[in-house]
């Protein structure tokens, strides 16, 4: 598994991050996440794989 957080851009004049979580098991597939925190989009990204995983 990686995970790499980085500040994409602002919106009304807030940072926002982007988070992209990859794992390599079942198979290589990437998942990206997006917040006003860095804690939020890396939640989402990882949320994303979780719901994969599960299902």
């Amino acid at each position: 598994c990686k995970n790499t957080t980085t500040a994409v851009g602002r919106i009304n004049n807030q940072l926002v991050f982007q988070s992209d979580f990859t794992i390599n098991w079942p198979r290589s597939q990437s998942f990206i996440g997006y917040g006003f925190k860095k804690k939020d989009s890396e939640l989402t990204a990882m949320l994303k794989a979780l719901e994969l995983l599960y299902n």
